[in-house]
């Protein structure tokens, strides 16, 4: 039966319902073409209404999900309605999941993943395959829901990067819980919601997959590469069914001595600028002894180099792998000529099937016509060069299918008739008649930054103001990315008044404006015109707006203004418009608290919020139906993070406010004012339900009384505690008020601030600190920060065997030299931030030697001492002056040790005294 949606449906949309119930022959993208159809004209209810009665004859178990989302892009929740429409039944049918845009667009901006929607995944218990690129998950939710999914053989997933949502890792306790989540596991390929990520923690993340998850084959990020050797090479117990590895190139050694245990590894990617000395080539004494044990690994076939650097370490590891590689890649740091790649790489590669060359340098003489195997071809050349190639040599391979060549200027322009010619500025029409052909894509080089041809425009063509229409079609017409058209406009609006630069902001409203943009790029264009932002957001076309999920205003600089701009009404009005917001965070203006509750009335999805608030705005916290009507603004807020601006007044409000935000934000995780500590006892005292915060702030004698309340706090992982109250210190803790820590179970995190009296933690920490003890109280301790005060040094910290991250920054004392080989002694060391110390000569030469020993400092990857000043301007008689080239030598023992694989600094600063 033919059916067709062409006009308004809404008064036949029972008929249209009927219809589609009595067309069993209808295949399903039919169905999906006649519901976008549908969804144009009809409200997302109504589409539902129709989605419920055909829902079952879509199949939906074979379709990538984000089809229906794009039915009402803009109604993020869309998904989810959709979702609660399967049934158990039809849940368990589902062998693979996917939600990834289907235009084939990397989605940059994924949604945090809901709960319910999590636990409808986990209805589908047969899965074996999830793809979701559209939301990101903290590790902790992926855990969770996997632990559901026993079948899962492969997970394409983005990661929030916050630490707090951070694995165990390091806990022995967790490592059966993480196997028996991912009991089938054989791929993991995970993106992270930013490319600023803690390296060392993803590493230990990596590793921890390889080593735990007996049938992973293949763990790895879209969008960083990771040494996988030191935990998972070192120390694996069983034979890996790995089919993939990423290692330093020092660190082969690591695999060789290992090399038993990882029988499968097709795929090697190695990463040369990360530890390895570029001044040299490859130590060859040293790899060497490798080279035999490399070749037992007999299946690999493909090969990947990144940060090259020379000809001679290409020509290293071909020597060991060329033989069987069908795939090689290369890209390089330092540049090489081509014509020596090349005839390197068909000498040690006969069967190499795929070659991709990146920033190679140019060479005309080599041609490909012995590279007998080649299929694919990609160069990406230089872009800096305006050398030429010869063509017809990197066409000369005889089974070429498909060729890219980048950022090139071609001579003998002759493409055999055999290539289609993809995307050129040459045509051939011989070319168009051939169907049966291969590929080619050729591009000359790189064009010049956006920025600075739109410069040479201005220059060119005279004041804007009587150009701008040039000026349009340049932005108009270069497809470029959205920083450099920020940049673009501020050089334009140096030159043009703010109604010239709205005109033209105004031609480009519907591409420019996106969800999760910085609106201080705009108001930055004219920091005196403080309507200027205001009538930028009045360009944002509505139904635009409804559609945006983030939103911020923050400092893109470090000399911002501190003095921040009231919040007018008129302003965020405009933001009421966007009524699917989930996220704000605003740094240049600041809120009357009245204002801010108002405008949240208008935002039910809100999740997260930063905002300034002005220290002199109230509201009537005290009034009970007020209470109401303030947990019914903001059910959905997670996270509340506010700063007081303006006179510092109004304090004891601000703690009452705070603690009556706990009480009646249902949804709140955290709730914390960023520059000031205020005490969450009261809120503690008088929760009735069980509170979903994971952070309190507390004065210490009143540890007890909150402890009494810990089971409506079980998700706390941070406490705080302040020491100075009002200017008075608190008195010291006895045993029985420590223990009451114990009932918060999921507490891993505790900060003090303000310590003073020699008494104060005596069961964890006394001053000066006495490490012994945090080992005796902490031995599962990763990371231990101590800010302003004295430390005793003579208790060497070989027992902290978890500890990872050492930051002290010392009370100055002008007669204490530190012992520092005893706080550099944790044998798993990563990061060490040392401040305001002294050392003497003595004492350097001792760590210097311990270091050389391989000692200490084995594993350290990012290691700051900086030391107090003063040392170096002692008259006294009993200490040796160190000289410069002696802390050149503690730098250079630690590069050595871990073969450049560490950042090193030494410097001075002038102490702080109190």
């Amino acid at each position: 039966m033919a059916m067709s949606i062409d006009g308004p449906p809404d008064g036949n949309l029972v008929q249209l319902q009927l219809e589609y119930l009595e067309c069993d022959d209808l295949p399903p993208e039919k169905v999906m073409q006649s519901l976008h159809k549908l969804a144009a004209q009809v409200t997302s209810s109504k589409t539902l209404a129709a989605l419920s009665i055909i829902f079952s004859k879509l199949d939906a178990y074979k379709m990538n999900l984000e089809e229906f989302a794009v039915l009402y892009p803009y109604e993020p929740d869309f998904l989810l309605k959709v979702l609660r429409l399967i049934s158990p039944e039809d849940a368990e049918r589902f062998k693979e999941l996917r939600i990834y845009p289907t235009n084939g667009i990397v989605c940059t901006s994924p949604l945090k993943i809901e709960q319910e929607m999590r636990t409808k995944f986990t209805m589908m218990k047969n899965l074996t395959y999830i793809d979701v690129e559209k939301y990101y998950f903290t590790l902790e939710e992926l855990v969770d829901m996997s632990r559901n999914l026993p079948a899962l053989r492969t997970i394409k997933v983005t990661i929030d990067h916050d630490h707090e949502s951070w694995l165990p890792i390091e806990d022995p306790d967790f490592v059966q819980t993480f196997r028996d989540s991912f009991p089938s596991l054989e791929e993991f390929i995970f993106s992270t919601t930013t490319i600023e990520v803690d390296i060392n923690y993803f590493e230990r993340l990596i590793n921890f997959f390889i080593k735990h998850l007996q049938n992973l084959k293949e763990v790895k990020n879209k969008n960083l590469l990771f040494d996988m050797t030191e935990i998972a090479c070192e120390k694996m117990e069983q034979t890996s069914l790995l089919k993939y590895i990423e290692s330093t190139s020092n660190n082969l050694g690591r695999i060789v001595a290992n090399v038993e245990k990882f029988p499968h590894i097709e795929s090697l990617t190695l990463l040369w600028g990360r530890g390895f000395d570029f001044a040299t080539p490859p130590d060859k004494e040293k790899w060497h002894p490798w080279k035999e044990s490399l070749k037992k690994l007999t299946k690999l076939t493909f090969l990947s180099n990144y940060d090259l650097n020379s000809p001679e370490c290409l020509e290293l590891i071909l020597s060991i792998f060329g033989a069987n590689l069908d795939g090689l890649f290369c890209d390089f740091l330092t540049e090489c000529k081509i014509d020596i790649v090349l005839k390197m790489i068909q000498e040690h590669c006969p069967k190499l099937a795929i070659l991709e060359l990146i920033n190679p340098g140019f060479g005309n003489s080599y041609s490909l016509e012995s590279f007998k195997s080649l299929i694919d071809l990609k160069i990406e050349f230089k872009s800096d060069s305006c050398k030429e190639v010869k063509l017809s040599n990197l066409l000369a391979a005889p089974k070429l299918q498909t060729v890219g060549l980048y950022g090139i200027q071609a001579s003998n322009f002759s493409i055999p008739t055999k290539f289609k010619v993809a995307k050129h500025e040459y045509q051939s029409t011989q070319n168009e008649q051939h169907h049966d052909c291969a590929h080619i894509d050729i591009s000359h080089s790189r064009e010049m930054d956006p920025l600075k041809k739109f410069q040479m425009l201005m220059r060119e063509n005279g004041p804007p103001d009587e150009n701008m229409e040039k000026y349009y079609d340049f932005l108009a017409s270069n497809d470029m990315p959205y920083k450099s058209f920020v940049k673009c406009l501020h050089s334009l609006a140096a030159h043009v008044v703010p109604s010239k630069t709205l005109e033209l902001l105004s031609k480009f409203s519907d591409k420019l404006f996106v969800s999760g943009m910085n609106l201080r790029d705009f108001s930055n264009l004219y920091p005196t015109e403080t309507n200027f932002l205001l009538e930028v957001l009045r360009l944002i076309p509505e139904k635009k707006a409804e559609g945006f999920l983030e939103l911020k205003i923050c400092a893109t600089g470090r000399n911002e203004s501190t003095s921040p701009l009231k919040m007018e009404q008129k302003m965020w009005t405009e933001f009421t418009k966007m009524k699917k917001l989930n996220n704000i965070e605003f740094g240049q203006y600041s809120f009357d608290l009245k204002d801010l509750v108002d405008m949240c009335t208008h935002l039910p999805d809100l999740r997260k919020l930063k905002v300034l608030i002005n220290s002199e705005s109230r509201l009537e916290i005290e009034d009970a139906e007020y209470a109401q009507k303030f947990s019914n603004t903001m059910p959905n807020l997670e996270e509340f993070t506010f700063s007081i601006t303006g006179p510092n007044e109004g304090l004891i409000f601000f703690e009452t406010f705070t603690n009556f935000c706990i009480k009646h934000l249902p949804k709140a995780r955290v709730v914390r004012c960023n520059n000031k500590l205020f005490d969450m006892t009261k809120a503690c005292e008088e929760m009735e339900q069980t509170s979903g915060l994971e952070q309190l702030q507390l004065i210490p004698n009143n540890l007890c009384r909150v402890a009494q309340n810990a089971e409506k706090f079980p998700h706390v992982k941070v406490l705080t505690l302040e020491w100075n109250r009002g200017g008075v210190f608190i008195i010291p803790l006895d045993k029985e008020e420590w223990d009451s820590l114990k009932k918060f179970k999921k507490l891993t995190c505790l900060i003090n601030f303000n310590m003073k009296n020699t008494k104060n933690l005596e069961f964890i920490l006394i001053d000066p600190i006495d490490l012994k003890v945090i080992q005796e109280h902490c031995p599962k301790l990763a990371k231990l920060k101590i800010s302003n005060t004295f430390v005793d040094d003579h208790y060497s910290l070989r027992s902290f065997a978890s500890l990872l991250d050492l930051r002290i920054t010392f009370r100055f004392d002008p007669c204490n030299y530190l012992i520092l080989s005893n706080l550099l002694a944790a044998p798993n060391l990563k990061i060490v931030k040392l401040s305001g110390f002294r050392v003497n000569k003595d004492e350097l030469k001792r760590t210097i030697l311990l270091i050389k020993t391989k000692a200490i400092l084995t594993k350290a990857e990012n290691l700051s001492l900086m030391l107090d000043a003063t040392m170096m301007y002692d008259e006294g008689k009993e200490v040796e002056k160190i000289e410069e080239k002696e802390f050149e030598s503690f730098c250079t023992a630690v590069r050595m040790l871990r073969n450049g694989m560490v950042s090193v600094k030494i410097d001075f600063e002038d102490p702080v005294i109190c």
